[in-house]
């Protein structure tokens, strides 16, 4: 059974894990954080269990060393990206060791899986490839070794790629690789009706509760109190917002949309006033946001630099930031949305979006509960915010 620590930002959610695993040096871990940064602290913090980390320089990938140091029985601390890449033949070692694992924060165990439709088509024409009768893609190339498509032959073994129509393929992680941990821990805030809940409900993953509470790890749930924040977030008010009146204004799809491409330049100006003219913010404490393929078109002087990619999470490097603006409208990728639904698994867009938005302001300095004041064009997202502080 997962043990979900549902907590919020800036809880000490991290120092908690540190404590438990220091407690408990007769047990061997695995340490998953978004980025490598992280990990280091867990290094750093951890000095009598002698937390390693792989490395590409003497082996084929990280995902070898990995391997190589699991066999040893090291603890270990890894990315996200790393962790995805588990797969069945790294079963028995995890079984075998007996490893405790730690999510730091919830992880996309779904997504569309890209390749080009050039790199499909050699894959078909060349007979490597076949669909089986689940519906998941299978690898039939027994000649094929180490080439050009090395990951999609270990991503198809491992039965991790699912054929959902003529034109989509989704990437799933292998449920029974949490199965062979002893014990699972995922560090996180608003579990219900994220992606990863829906993932275990579709996968028959069971989960319980857990909270912290002065630095330890307990079982059971515990409700935010957020009164004491609603008086931190001044959230700006006045004709700026004017752009992101309608519900899917500012949105992946509105960006893309050709009849609004003359609007950005009215949006990156909304940005520019907001930290130089209403603000009047200096560049170091400004942090910024919006679909990565729209951060040239919208950067401008005073704030370009202080930008933070709109899914950054477990990341403490921004915690200065104070004046802050957030400019994406989020929703769920109907692809995966109808995936999920088709499966008896209900998301829903809000829950997504307000999360997404929640974990991004949290790497400014509100959690360390200072006061912050921030630019959300976008009406729906404004809303949800409001309603969450207020209830």
């Amino acid at each position: 059974m997962l043990k979900i620590v549902d907590s919020l930002m800036g809880t000490g959610k991290t120092s908690a894990a540190i404590n438990y695993m220091n407690s408990n040096p007769d047990k061997k871990f695995i340490y998953v954080a978004p980025y490598l940064g992280e990990n280091q602290r867990i290094v750093n913090e951890c000095p009598e269990l002698e937390f390693r980390m792989p490395e590409a320089r003497k082996y084929p990938s990280k995902y070898t060393h990995f391997k190589v140091l699991m066999n040893q029985g090291f603890n270990i601390c890894i990315s996200h990206e790393l962790f995805k890449k588990i797969g069945s033949d790294s079963y028995d070692i995890i079984k075998r060791q007996g490893y405790t694992l730690f999510l730091d924060e919830a992880i996309d165990l779904i997504k569309i899986y890209q390749l080009s439709r050039d790199d499909w088509r050699i894959l078909t024409e060349e007979n490597l490839i076949q669909v089986d009768s689940n519906g998941y893609w299978q690898w039939s190339g027994e000649e094929y070794e180490n080439g050009l498509f090395s990951d999609v032959k270990r991503l198809m073994q491992a039965k991790t790629l699912e054929r959902i129509s003529d034109r989509e393929t989704i990437w799933k992680f292998p449920a029974d690789a949490f199965r062979m941990f002893d014990d699972v821990f995922v560090m996180t805030h608003m579990f219900q009706g994220s992606l990863m809940d829906a993932y275990c409900q579709m996968e028959g993953l069971e989960y319980e509760f857990w909270h912290v509470d002065s630095q330890r790890l307990l079982q059971g749930y515990k409700s935010d109190t957020r009164t004491a924040l609603a008086e931190l977030v001044r959230i700006y008010q006045g004709n700026l917002n004017d752009i992101g009146e309608q519900r899917d204004s500012l949105s992946s799809t509105w960006f893309r949309a050709g009849r609004n491409r003359g609007k950005l330049s009215i949006l990156k100006n909304n940005l520019y006033n907001f930290f130089r003219n209403i603000e009047h913010s200096r560049s170091i404490y400004n942090m910024w946001t919006c679909f990565k393929e729209k951060r040239r078109s919208l950067s401008g002087n005073g704030y370009a630099l202080g930008f933070v990619p709109c899914n950054a999470r477990g990341t403490n490097e921004f915690r200065s930031k104070k004046v802050l603006a957030y400019t994406p409208n989020v929703f769920l990728n109907p692809v995966i949305k109808q995936y999920m639904n088709t499966h008896g698994v209900n998301t829903t867009d809000d829950n997504y979006a307000l999360s997404s938005l929640l974990q991004w302001m949290w790497r400014s300095r509100i959690r360390d509960g200072h006061e912050i004041n921030i630019y959300i064009p976008s009406e729906r997202m404004r809303n949800l915010l409001r309603y969450w502080l207020n209830s």
